[in-house]
């Protein structure tokens, strides 16, 4: 292991400190290629300094690859959870206001809710029918969701979800027959 990685480990706070500032670099990739709208400037430098310290002391020399790219995935795993949240949060502000402007109006029932279900069906036998992938795309699916959301969501293009779907289609089909 890296001689300043065993000195930050020890306590050493001034060299943690110039340390990221060298590792900046990868901070700021990300934020140029996230954007979260809940995060300012200082949200990014507070989060990369809290991932940095955190990947230093989970870091051995055993794993495959080297500190800077193990540094990089943690933290891109920390944005892209971020951005999921934060997708399932304007979803749920959608469904919010959408129910709100539904209530405002007198005699008006919600058939939105009636025509999406708010969950999968409890058969057990599609449940160990579909990947976890396929259960997490088909839950933001039904919850109306759109395509180009769950990609960004889960980092991918949109015709891998749009694929996704479709295997989950044809299960379901099956689960007819």
């Amino acid at each position: 292991m890296t001689l300043w990685i065993e000195e930050i480990k020890a306590g050493n706070t001034e060299l943690l400190l110039e340390k990221y500032v060298q590792h900046f670099t990868i901070v700021n990739q990300l934020r140029r290629s996230f954007y979260i709208q809940a995060w300012d400037y200082s949200d990014w430098l507070d989060q990369g300094l809290t991932v940095f310290h955190e990947s230093i002391q989970h870091f051995s020399d055993q794993r495959v690859m080297n500190f800077e790219l193990y540094f990089e995935k943690r933290l891109k795993r920390v944005v892209v959870n971020q951005l999921r949240n934060e997708i399932i949060q304007n979803w749920e502000n959608d469904q919010q206001l959408d129910l709100f402007e539904v209530g405002e109006e007198p005699g008006c029932e919600s058939t939105q809710l009636e025509q999406w279900p708010q969950e999968l069906p409890k058969n057990l036998h599609l449940h160990r029918m579909l990947t976890n992938f396929e259960k997490n795309i088909i839950d933001f699916y039904v919850n109306g969701v759109q395509v180009e959301k769950i990609a960004a969501a889960f980092s991918c293009k949109e015709e891998k979800i749009h694929g996704a779907l479709q295997k989950i289609t044809e299960k379901f089909r099956r689960l007819d027959d």
